[in-house]
């Protein structure tokens, strides 16, 4: 069966792809194929049940991708709406009859085909002239245009165009085309648009003066006029409109039918408004008889690119104004498509019928795509493959999807990015066109998903073809080419993923291929391709490059990274995105390990018990066997893992780290917005790669060989490595951890340790069949050897040892088993040498900071006799007996005793400063310390010597030194020293005999002995007693002289000349010194007070005198000199001789004195003796 013999309709028939809407030359054809789909006739309904009803919303809104048949649709409507007639029929007629099933719809239609109406119908972006694009409303000026073409007045030229409709409004512009041709030999039309030219100006002025019935001179420039008063505003135009309908009749209707309206407006604010507002003020002014209907893409921010942005809140204005939406979808254009060109013929339907019961099952093999990505539904069972057929279930929308991508990516070419493009249906006819010249006969043949690039090979972009033609002359194999076509037509569409399964799938075209053979040569051109850089890899993923972007996958190429860098970070996600874990868990023991990682044999983190050593294909050893083998057998603790890695998986690694290195070095530079774009692309796309490398990473860790105790280890194949560590650990666990079996039938919970503790004896403890069980062993031989090198264990250092290889049991049942120990009365626990019994060694065991202070004694079974040697020895030493039994409790109860007495003894030791006769006690703190420090073993050691020490100790010193700073001694010894402190300037006045017996007594260094104590109480008391009497002495003989020298003042001259205040007050001034001298304890401070109270005197009478001579000079007495006294100690004789030798010296001293003496009276100084 021939190939075209299958289609009901010729497929190689003149078929319109590009509907315009200006184009008027197929108006017949376009109506008759047009298709009215189920989607389109559901969606009209509501438009023409409006129209009818003249209801308040005049807009209509088409929207809908690339080819779904916005333009074709419009254009049908503007035909319906004015019922054109074409070839004889009504185009509102043939419209209806091609309504199914819908009554009330076919009849709306006619309804509205038979209302008086006119259409005018444009694409904006032609009517958009350069008059208009000036404009400050090009919206505006463009309705202006068509509305005067539509009239034939000359719409180009807007001013002109006012002067002919000024005409058209008085039903002179027949009679003016006509005088005008009379007087220039031309056609108005053909000459307006020379307005300015002389000769049409004096046609146009005859013209009109023969209409007025004035002369020619009065409209000389006439024209001109008109474009001095233009008034270009909504307002003016829908008034405009509304006189022209009202002319036609009251129910006249003019429809605007206005193609690629969204992408004109949808980067001027400005213009969006203008629509929605011309929209309202049309359908206002003439009462909903003017209706605007538009078209428009789907997504109009990807029409315009991302240089604009649509305001969204007045983009919603608009759409608020265009009530009537009609989307168009895939499932409008697939039926189109369906009708149009692949409805088959009854032979075709036959065939194919045939041909799909026989071969279903092998192209649902063939045709069955990877589980990555999008999944395309089957064909239905209702004869879709042959409805379909050639083309599959898939292609119709994939292609959809890639075409709007690929749109949205500025792949095509034209401003708008549809204008001039092919439609669906035409690369759908251009497919069958190419299997019709290449097949002919019909056999096995499908379409290839690249047929449909070659429909659009036209519309691409230089930029973007310009791989496919450079492949073209440099590659000689066309099945390459085809699967690059493929690779762009689906670069954009991310759902899709291109794998080499699905890659394959585009490129079937028969139902008999060898699917493995295919998959082979599409693998071998992928290698190639991107070999060339013609293409990238992402893992299994495969992307056609552009220019610009195969420049920078060039440049990545290029691009250095260190081995030591890919090794690292091929490390980190080996450990930290695969293991995840920074210990291994071994199941049997329900116990985690640290461990450290290396990678080829350079470690990430610190050391631990135990290695995972990962060795790759970049290791120098890796292909070595026995490598493995040697450093495992040498290592217990080590395990190796051979990482089964192929080469794409480490080229992907290299790929990974070198576009990430790229990027960074990319940005820091400063690169265009293009590139931009294409680096957050790439910076998206490797964060692909990694997360499928850290999936292929872990398939292959589950297939790797592991090595440990020089040995591979037979273990299955996993998809799941960290899984696969796990497993494998177990035996590096067993072997490092020699002794971690022990362990097992001991508790790890901290419940259980209290448990234990708490206890006062376990029952498994007692009687003589209880022997310790392995662990038990281990840590008390490990605690009796730290003990003989006389270096304790602490709780840290035992965690050390057993928490390490060759034990790693866990720190909790360690504390258990050490518990159990305890219990057993096996070993003492002491804090800082203190001993402490069970709730602080719990306490302790459970808080890291104290494991360095608590360590553990062993303890060996004590003899009887050593047993009661302690007693006898507790029982004089603390005059009380010791009821405890066992060794234990009996070194526990000696302890605690001797701690008391330590604290005793240091707190009396403290005093020593001030009783140097205490530090006798040194050495008696010394030797208690040192016994009650002492272990069990060594306390029941003592030796005889030392005890004798002891008590000996106790009774000649330790007794009394207690007596005597408990007793009335201590207080004579402190009253007697602090005599000899603190009256020191008295005891000058007191034989020193007296003095050296108590000093000496009191340096005694055992005052608390003997008669010293009565002696020191005699020699206190008489030198105390003279220091009274002394003291006294010395008190009534200043009193003497304080009485003496009162006398005097009161009996001087000048002081009784006072009024009674200031004698008072002087008075009192000097009684004064006699409470100083009742209080005071000083001799030397009263002598000193004589002195003191005579210059006193002196002082206040001199006071007297000048007081007495202020007086008299204030009241204006002559004044006399005043008087000064002075004692005679004060005279300053002056002699060069110091001593009185002779008769001589002496006449000459009484000389000078009665001088001095007779100089000072004479200055009225008054001397006293």
């Amino acid at each position: 069966m021939k190939f075209t013999e299958l289609f009901r309709h010729d497929i190689h028939r003149d078929i319109e792809t590009v509907i315009r809407a200006e184009d008027m030359r197929n108006v017949s054809t376009e109506v008759t194929e047009y298709v009215i789909t189920k989607d389109i006739q559901k969606k009209i309904e509501n438009l023409f049940s409006h129209y009818n009803t003249n209801k308040s919303k005049n807009g209509v809104w088409i929207s809908g991708f690339f080819g779904s048949g916005k333009s074709h649709l419009l254009k049908i409507l503007s035909f319906v709406f004015e019922n054109r007639e074409c070839d004889g029929y009504k185009v509102g007629e043939l419209f209806a009859e091609k309504i199914e099933d819908n009554e009330l719809l076919r009849a709306d239609i006619l309804k509205a085909a038979e209302q008086k109406a006119e259409s005018i119908l444009f694409n904006i972006d032609n009517q958009s002239d350069t008059e208009a694009k000036n404009s400050e409303s090009p919206i505006i000026s463009i309705f202006y245009k068509v509305f005067y073409d539509h009239l034939d007045l000359c719409g180009r030229t807007r001013h002109v165009a006012e002067f002919e409709y000024s005409l058209y409004e008085k039903d002179e512009y027949g009679d003016f085309k006509k005088y005008f041709a009379e007087a220039s030999g031309s056609k108005w039309e053909d000459r307006r648009r020379e307005y300015y030219d002389p000769d049409v100006e004096d046609a146009i002025a005859f013209a009109l003066g023969k209409i007025r019935n004035r002369t020619a001179e009065d409209f000389e420039g006439y024209i001109d006029r008109y474009e001095d008063n233009l008034n270009l505003s909504i307002e003016h135009f829908a008034e405009r409109i509304k006189k022209y309908l009202d002319k036609k009749g009251k129910n006249a209707r003019l429809n605007f039918f206005i193609d690629e309206v969204g992408q004109y407006i949808s980067n001027n604010i400005k213009m969006m408004l203008n629509l929605q507002t011309l929209a309202e003020s049309l359908g206002n002014a003439t009462n909903n008889r003017v209706w605007v209907m538009v078209t428009a893409q789907e997504d109009l921010e990807a029409t315009v690119g991302d240089q604009h942005k649509i305001n969204s809140d007045d983009f919603s204005k608009i759409l608020a104004r265009f009530h009537i939406k009609i989307p168009l979808t895939n499932a409008n254009v697939n039926e189109v498509v369906g009708i149009r060109l692949l409805k088959k013929s009854e032979p075709g339907n036959q065939f194919l019928s045939n041909f799909w019961e026989k071969e279903q099952t092998t192209i649902q093999t063939l045709l069955s795509f990877s589980s990555a990505g999008i999944q395309f539904k089957w064909y239905r069972p209702d004869a879709h493959f042959t409805g379909l057929y050639p083309f599959t279930y898939y292609q119709t929308d994939l292609f959809e999807q890639c075409i709007i991508t690929l749109r949205d990516h500025n792949a095509f070419q034209g401003r708008s990015q549809s204008i001039g493009e092919r439609s669906m249906l035409g690369v759908f006819q251009q497919a069958l066109k190419l299997m019709d010249h290449k097949y002919p006969e019909v056999s096995n043949q499908l379409a290839p998903f690249d047929l449909l690039f070659d429909g659009l090979r036209d519309s691409f972009r230089g930029l973007i073809l310009s791989q496919i033609l450079l492949a073209e002359r440099q590659i000689d194999n066309p099945f390459t080419i085809r699967v690059l076509k493929v690779l762009l037509m689906v670069k954009y569409f991310k759902q899709f993923k291109a794998d080499l399964q699905n890659i394959s799938v585009l490129l079937v075209d028969n139902s008999t291929v060898n699917f493995d053979e295919l998959r082979s040569s599409v693998k071998q051109s992928l290698d190639l391709l991107e070999q060339q850089v013609y293409i990238s890899r992402n893992g299994d993923f495969y992307e056609f490059l552009t220019d610009k972007e195969k420049d920078i996958q060039q440049e990545i190429k290029n691009t250095r990274v260190e081995e030591g860098i890919v090794r690292d970070i091929l490390g980190k996600m080996i450990f930290e995105d695969v293991i995840r874990d920074n210990r291994l868990t071994v199941r049997k023991q329900n116990r985690n390990f640290p461990f450290t990682r290396r990678i080829d044999d350079v470690t990430l983190n610190r050391d631990e018990d135990i290695t995972i050593n990962v060795i790759t294909p970049l290791s120098k050893d890796f292909e070595k066997e026995d490598y493995f083998s040697m450093q495992t057998m040498a290592n217990s603790e080590l395990m190796m893992v051979r990482l089964n890695m192929d080469p794409h998986e480490m080229d992907d690694l290299q790929l990974f780290l070198k576009t990430r290195k790229y990027i960074n070095q990319a940005r820091g530079q400063g690169v265009d917005a293009e590139t931009t774009n294409i680096l957050n692309f790439l910076e998206k796309q490797n964060a692909e790669r990694q997360t499928q490398l850290i999936q292929k990473l872990t398939r292959a860790l589950g297939h790797s060989t592991y090595y440990c105790g020089g040995i591979s280890l037979d273990l299955k194949p996993s998809g799941d490595g960290r899984a696969k560590v796990m497993e494998a650990s177990e035996n590096l666990i067993e072997k490092a951890y020699q002794y971690l079996h022990q362990i097992r039938e001991i508790p790890a919970t901290e419940e259980s340790l209290k448990k234990i503790m708490k206890q006062d004896k376990l029952g498994m403890f007692e009687g003589e069949n209880n022997p310790l069980s392995e662990p038990e062993t281990s840590v008390l031989n490990f605690l009796k050897l730290k003990s003989s090198q006389n270096d304790p264990a602490s709780l840290f250092g035992l965690k050390l040892k057993f928490t390490s290889i060759p034990y790693g049991w866990p720190e909790m049942g360690l504390w258990c088993c050490l518990a159990m120990i305890y219990k057993r009365g096996l070993i003492d626990i002491r804090e800082n040498n203190d001993y402490i019994e069970s709730e602080a060694f719990t306490s302790g065991m459970l808080n890291t900071r104290k494991h360095d202070l608590i360590r553990i004694y062993p303890q060996e079974k004590i003899p009887e006799e050593e047993v009661t040697k302690i007693k006898d020895f507790y029982r004089e030493l603390f005059a009380t007996s010791c009821d405890k039994r066992s060794p234990k409790e009996i070194a526990q109860d000696v302890h605690e005793q001797l701690s008391a007495l330590v604290a005793e003894v240091r707190e009396m030791l403290a005093r020593k400063e001030h009783y140097s006769f205490l530090k006798k006690l040194e050495d008696y703190l010394r030797i208690l310390s040192d016994i009650q420090k002492s272990d069990r073993q060594k306390l029941f050691e003592l030796n005889a010597a030392t005890i004798d020490e002891v008590l000996n100790f106790r009774e000649d010193h330790w007794d009394p030194i207690c007596s005597f700073m408990k007793g009335s001694q201590r207080s004579i010894y402190d009253k007697a020293s602090e005599l000899m402190k603190s009256d020191t300037t008295n005891l000058h006045y007191i034989g020193e005999d007296k003095l050296d017996q108590l000093t000496e007594r009191l340096k005694n260094d055992t005052p608390y002995l003997g008669n010293t104590m009565r002696e020191v109480k005699e020699l206190y008391n008489g030198i105390r007693d003279e220091l009274k009497e002394r003291i006294q002495e010395e008190k009534e003989k200043v009193l003497v002289v304080l009485h003496s020298e009162l006398e005097k003042l009161r009996n001087n001259q000048y002081f009784n000349q006072l009024d009674s205040n200031d004698r008072k007050q002087m008075e009192k001034s000097l009684s004064g010194f006699q409470t100083k001298i009742e209080q005071e304890r000083f001799i030397a401070t009263l002598k000193g007070l004589v002195d003191e109270i005579k210059e006193k005197s002196i002082l206040l009478i001199n006071e007297a005198s000048r007081i007495l001579h202020s007086q008299r000079v204030k009241d204006g007495e002559a004044a006399e000199p005043v008087v000064e006294y002075m004692p005679i100690s004060a005279m300053n004789v002056s002699l060069s001789i110091k001593e009185l030798e002779n008769e001589e010296d002496v006449e000459q001293y009484v000389d000078a004195l009665k001088k001095e003496l007779l100089r000072l009276v004479r200055h009225n100084k008054i001397i006293r003796l």
